[in-house]
């Protein structure tokens, strides 16, 4: 490819960014920049601070995530806000979709009450209260747990001890659907600020309700088709039984995120990309 055929370099992430920083003055090409992650400011320096200030300062625009992630930006980094802007994943509805109710494609899942894990296998994606809370949950509530990580191999063993733990590891991304329209709720318990989340799009997509951390950007995803709490092991114990034991609010919850999918994550959210694109 050559770049005088070129009229953008759009950069994914900080590191692709200062690639671009330097593409940019070289080809003399517009630079745009996205930024999908909340920080974690306690592990930042000064000088890597300033450091993301000088890359993201010298693009002629930034697109964010969320709300979170654009606050941090321009309060933290110092970001000039006419030159961050908001966007939203968008996601190929025609695969993720609801299906009728009641319908489980893992037979496996049939007859039991399932809440779905889909993330990273880390300790600040909260892993570790999934196994809290099976240890107080009545006998017939299951947790599933989907995901890759430098922890795989530890929980996989520790999910051995619990009958009640399913520990399916990897899915590719193409047979997620299948889990999500089996489970009857998503769980997200992040111990940090998350800058959106996809599984969460792409969830409510299928119908699947929600239950997650009140971290970061995720508020702005789970809506009225979820439950945000603070993350400790109760509040998730009760708001599990909540709607284990209220089948109607949890089916009020299913319609409300097929509404909201339908009507936030098509790829009609990619115009803003383009509309920014024929203003250059």
């Amino acid at each position: 490819m050559k770049f005088r055929t070129l009229d953008i370099i759009h950069a994914q992430g900080i590191t692709a960014a200062f690639i671009g920083k330097f593409l940019k003055k070289i080809f003399r090409k517009k630079l745009i920049v996205n930024i999908h992650s909340v920080y974690d400011q306690k592990i930042l320096s000064s000088v890597q601070v300033r450091f993301v200030s000088w890359i993201l300062n010298g693009a002629d625009h930034v697109f964010v995530l969320s709300k979170a992630i654009w606050a941090q930006h321009v309060n933290y980094f110092k970001i000039l806000p006419e030159r961050i802007s908001r966007f939203r994943y968008w996601l190929d509805l025609s695969i993720f979709h609801p299906i009728a109710s009641g319908q489980k494609p893992i037979a496996s899942w049939q007859g039991k009450f399932v809440v779905l894990f889909v993330g990273r296998l880390l300790s600040i994606k909260g892993v570790d209260l999934l196994f809290e809370m099976v240890e107080k949950l009545p006998s017939d509530i299951y947790i599933a747990m989907v995901g890759e990580g430098s922890r795989r191999a530890e929980l996989e063993h520790k999910s051995k001890a619990f009958s009640q733990v399913m520990f399916v590891g990897p899915v590719r991304n193409q047979d997620l659907p299948a889990y999500l329209w089996s489970a009857d709720l998503l769980i997200m318990p992040s111990l940090y600020k998350e800058g959106y989340g996809r599984v969460n799009m792409e969830a409510q997509a299928c119908g699947l309700p929600i239950l997650a951390s009140n971290r970061g950007g995720i508020g702005e995803v789970v809506q009225e088709g979820g439950i945000l709490v603070e993350p400790t092991v109760q509040n998730f114990i009760e708001k599990v039984l909540e709607l284990k034991n209220n089948p109607q609010k949890l089916a009020d919850l299913r319609q409300k995120a097929i509404r909201f999918a339908e009507a936030n994550f098509s790829e009609k959210n990619i115009e803003v990309f383009e509309n920014y694109y024929n203003q250059l």
